[in-house]
């Protein structure tokens, strides 16, 4: 059991153990079946109006951690679930929670003129959770370079314009510098991280949705994944949830969790 440290100093032991493991939100060209099912237990499953609209991650019993644009795209708040538990979407028999939504937050940052700025949101839950197992959130902005190697996980397209998969999937990319990927855009910032491109390695696997969200576990680095271009050519972009922190502490209310 880790101790999950809440807001203003004050140090509770909650219900839900900390998990160490890379998480994120995508499906994957290349990728494969997350095995075993459980394996990363905080990826939440967004529907609005019963359709999937996004993945998130649970950052604690209440809050979730998930793009602007997914939560810009979901307008009206009673609309929206986050289905937890879920490795087959289609599978009906599954033991998933649904879980109604209080409040949705997108950064004020954000603008979609721009996303690579400040694409990061929140959702809160109406009702805190009472058996859950959140990802960690890191302690610090880390000084050093990204590690070479991130797992990307979700059900997003794995290939343009095709159908979600069914079952959650996962992958390995190659991550680089930001400095790198500004060679593709110029909006891309030091809050920014990327993904294995095929410009840079030929036949490399890549995500593949573009509004989707994913995340990973970077060292001390969490991320989430906010626009993927899918096509060749073109690399995954990252938000770094690391230079959000204060503002999730300040507005991602519940037990939050963190991994030094």
């Amino acid at each position: 059991m880790f101790l999950l440290q809440c807001h203003q100093l004050i140090i509770f032991i909650c219900s839900g153990a900390c998990a160490f493991k890379p998480s994120h939100g995508q499906r994957i060209v290349a990728g494969s079946n997350v095995s075993p099912h459980n394996k990363y237990p905080w990826i939440a499953l967004l529907t609005y109006l019963d359709s999937p609209s996004g993945q998130g991650s649970l950052i604690n019993d209440r809050t979730i951690v998930t793009t602007a644009t997914i939560v810009e795209s979901m307008p009206v708040i009673v609309h929206i679930r986050a289905l937890l538990g879920v490795y087959n979407r289609t599978d009906a028999s599954e033991s998933i929670t649904s879980n109604e939504i209080s409040t949705a937050l997108a950064h004020p940052g954000y603008k979609t003129k721009n996303q690579f700025a400040d694409n990061i949101g929140l959702l809160i839950l109406k009702d805190p959770l009472t058996s859950f197992q959140p990802i960690c959130l890191p302690v610090a902005i880390p000084e050093s370079l990204p590690a070479p190697k991130a797992t990307v996980v979700g059900w997003g397209a794995s290939y343009p314009n095709g159908p979600l998969a069914e079952v959650l999937q996962e992958t390995e990319l190659q991550m680089h510098a930001p400095s790198i990927c500004q060679t593709v855009s110029s909006q891309v910032s030091s809050n920014n991280l990327c993904g294995e491109s095929s410009q840079l390695i030929p036949n490399a696997a890549n995500t593949c949705t573009v509004r989707s969200q994913c995340w990973q576990f970077i060292r001390k680095r969490i991320t989430v994944s906010f626009y993927t271009f899918c096509r060749a050519m073109a690399p995954a972009m990252f938000t770094s949830v690391a230079h959000y922190l204060e503002w999730i502490a300040t507005y991602g209310p519940g037990c939050l969790c963190h991994k030094g």
